[in-house]
Order: C-alpha cells, then sequence, then structure tokens
C-alpha cells in the first residue's frame, strides 16, 4: 500500500475512533479529520515511470502549494518520466493558481519530466493561454483516462484496447 493508501487509512481508523465520544466532540473531531483528509494530495504511481496527482477542487490553492512542495521529491524517489496532474474535480482557478501550475510544469520538465493535465476545461485552458502565451509544451486533455493514455504513449508502451480510445 503506498503512502496516500496509508493516509487515508489511517484517516478512517481515526474517524472510527471518535465515533465513541461524546456526540458533540465526534461531530468536531470527524469534521477536522475530513478536512484534512480532502486537503491531502494523493501524488500515486499509477504505472512504472508514471505519477498522478490529484487536485482538489474545493481547496485548490493549497493542493497546488502541495503539489509544488511534493511533486519534485515524488518524482525523484521514482524515477518517473511522465506526471498526469488531475484537474477533474477544479471548476475554478484564479491567476495565482495558474502561474504555480506553470512554475511547477516549469520545474518537472527541468528534471526531465513530462507532464499531462487531465479533465482540463476550457477555462482553464484560457487562463494558461492568456498568462503562458505559448503554452505548446503543455500537454492537455479533457480526462483522466485520456491523459493517462498519453502518458502510455510517452513511455512508448503497447496499449491493450487501443481501437476503444
Amino acid at each position: 500500500m503506498g503512502k496516500s493508501g496509508k493516509h487515508c487509512q489511517h484517516i478512517e481508523e481515526l474517524i472510527e475512533k471518535c465515533m465513541v465520544g461524546p456526540v458533540t466532540t465526534r461531530g468536531i473531531i470527524a469534521q477536522h479529520l475530513s478536512d484534512i483528509s480532502e486537503s491531502f494530495i494523493p501524488i500515486v504511481e499509477a504505472y512504472a515511470g508514471v505519477l498522478v496527482a490529484h487536485l482538489s477542487g474545493k481547496q485548490v490553492s493549497q493542493s497546488m502549494q502541495q503539489l509544488m512542495q511534493l511533486l519534485p521529491k515524488r518524482m525523484v524517489e521514482t524515477n518517473s518520466s511522465v506526471v498526469v496532474v488531475d484537474m477533474t474535480d477544479v471548476l475554478t482557478i484564479d491567476t495565482e493558481m495558474v502561474q504555480d501550475l506553470i512554475n511547477t510544469i516549469g520545474s518537472a520538465q527541468r528534471l526531465g519530466t513530462q507532464v499531462v493535465l487531465a479533465g482540463v476545461h476550457s477555462t482553464l485552458t484560457q487562463a494558461l493561454a492568456h498568462l503562458s502565451g505559448d503554452h505548446s509544451g503543455i500537454t492537455m486533455r479533457t480526462s483522466l483516462i485520456a491523459g493517462l493514455w498519453v502518458a502510455l504513449d510517452i513511455l512508448e508502451l503497447e496499449q491493450v484496447g487501443e481501437e476503444s480510445r
């Protein structure tokens, strides 16, 4: 079980333990644990050489900060060639977050890792175009599965069921 799986399991165990105290205490503690769980950004190795990071739509600013801090370390630990950043839940994004995303992508690229943005909608595409000018070096796909297909293409792996894309 990866670090993020252990983290989620630990939070679930804590929530269960909280259910034995007074009702108000249980509710407060359960809410705090839920907030912690939502603010945690999982970065998992989906395949050898491919990391997937999921940005939470509820706390995208905090998720972006965690991505900037944790991603380089995970890329080095796993020797990953590709990072897929899942933005499916991100409905709105401000200028500062777009700039953070551009900086994170640039850092990953300097380490030799290609970044694929998955779950990208038109608002984000427009924001990236406006702020970065030329975003031709950024691969974007509208769904996580499409982003994973790109990652496999980058790694030049044989794809089973390619005709179903």
